[in-house]
């Protein structure tokens, strides 16, 4: 079967015409819309076995010009049989969409601006609101932004998924139950929405701290900046922190090996009370519940002196609100308190140990995540590939990691790298 050239050229005519100044009305030089035969756009044309070919070719050429759609130059001296180029009759560009069958730019920047304006003014969400009008200005200058799509359906899906997280005002959804929700069916986020979204969000909705802390990261921890997590975000909590929720005394010391704290119940209570001296913040669980034993082997004194946090890699907002108040409670009091963070001696420990100080807690410091805690515990330490070598490496460069740059020298030499779990042994 052959291949359809009048629609292959037309088709690429006006993907050059849809470029130039003739679309917006500010061709001053009155440019042509040109496509040059040469054997990269036309590579069977070009060779001298397949004569048939270039005459069959050159036989849709002139049909089209025939039809008035298009201009045909030949070579010097090579008139009927070998093409130059083409230009494009622009003053029948409507009936070169007709052929075609192609909506023309001009129709599908209406039909998108109609859609992004419709949903405009019903946002009030500062980084929804910043891709929408970012979007209407660059279909103003007939562009179709990056994220839009001619495919109308997938637009819509877009929208709708933006206009969902307006209505959540702060409220974070699983993230298939927010797709069946807004968008009909608990998979659609998933497989066409979810990595345009991040993108947008990580444009127009990220601040300078964040877009640091996430670089590299999974995007998990991007979508429940937004309001849309994976699963319900959870806390391990143990020591003395009284919280109130719903008019009930909550007393976390009553609690041995410590408390879970829900989601929901991080941003619908307060923290009334503290009676600690220290927190530590612990990124592995099993790591968590051994500490908290091991407290409770040395002695109530001990006890009630610390709050020990299970962590659970990167907090979203939900954790983040949680420790803040234990920081601000302090803030109020006047009072001073130590915090440190514990976790895997490895490029994720390093970036969550700068996320909690960067975003919770500026006094952090780190709590055996050193050198003599790496070489003590070496033999059971994991090599690391190449491209992991290069991402260390990189945290040398950055001066907000400068108390771990002797540990991460340490790591580059030995190639290992240490988690939590290995200092239980």
């Amino acid at each position: 079967m052959k291949r359809d050239y009048r629609h292959y050229v037309i088709n690429r005519l006006l993907d050059n015409y849809e470029k130039s100044k003739h679309l917006t009305g500010n061709n001053m030089i009155n440019r042509r819309v040109t496509l040059p035969f040469n054997p990269e756009k036309f590579p069977d044309y070009f060779i001298d076995s397949i004569h048939a070919e270039k005459e069959f070719i050159n036989r849709e050429m002139m049909e089209l010009e025939q039809f008035n759609l298009i201009e045909i130059v030949w070579v010097k001296s090579q008139k009927n049989h070998l093409i130059d180029k083409i230009f494009l009759n622009v003053e029948n560009v409507p009936q070169a969409y007709e052929l075609v069958e192609r909506i023309p730019l001009l129709d599908e920047i209406t039909i998108l601006t109609n859609m992004v304006s419709q949903y405009h003014g019903q946002i009030q969400t500062g980084w929804i609101r910043r891709f929408l009008e970012d979007s209407l200005d660059q279909l103003e200058k007939k562009k179709i932004p990056r994220w839009l799509s001619k495919d109308y359906v997938q637009t819509k899906l877009l929208l709708q998924a933006l206009h969902g997280i307006e209505l959540q005002v702060g409220e974070s959804l699983p993230e298939r139950l927010f797709s069946k929700k807004y968008l009909g069916n608990s998979k659609v986020f998933e497989k066409q929405i979810r990595n345009k979204m991040i993108s947008i969000y990580k444009k127009y909705g990220m601040s300078e701290k964040l877009a640091d802390i996430y670089v590299d990261q999974n995007n998990e921890g991007v979508l429940q900046e937004i309001g849309i997590v994976r699963s319900v975000e959870e806390l391990c909590v143990y020591g003395s922190l009284v919280y109130e929720w719903n008019g009930t005394q909550l007393d976390f010391s009553s609690f041995p090996f410590g408390v879970t704290v829900h989601s929901q119940l991080m941003k619908a209570s307060r923290v009334t009370d503290l009676r600690a001296e220290r927190i530590l913040i612990i990124e592995n669980k099993t790591v968590f519940h051994e500490y908290i034993q091991s407290l409770s082997r040395i002695g109530n004194l001990l006890e009630k002196k610390i709050i020990v946090v299970y962590l659970g890699g990167f907090p979203g907002p939900d954790k983040r609100f949680f420790l803040r108040q234990i920081q601000d409670k302090f803030d109020k009091n006047g009072l001073q308190i130590e915090v440190q963070f514990w976790g895997d001696i490895d490029w994720g420990g390093f970036r969550i140990f700068l996320h909690l100080q960067k975003s919770v807690f500026p006094q952090l410091r780190p709590y055996r995540m050193d050198t003599a805690t790496f070489h003590q515990h070496l033999e059971w330490a994991e090599t690391f590939t190449s491209d992991y070598q290069a991402k260390l490496e990189q945290l040398l460069e950055n001066t907000d990691n400068s108390e771990f740059h002797g540990l991460i020298r340490e790591m580059l030499c030995t190639g290992k790298r240490l988690e939590q779990e290995a200092i239980l042994l």
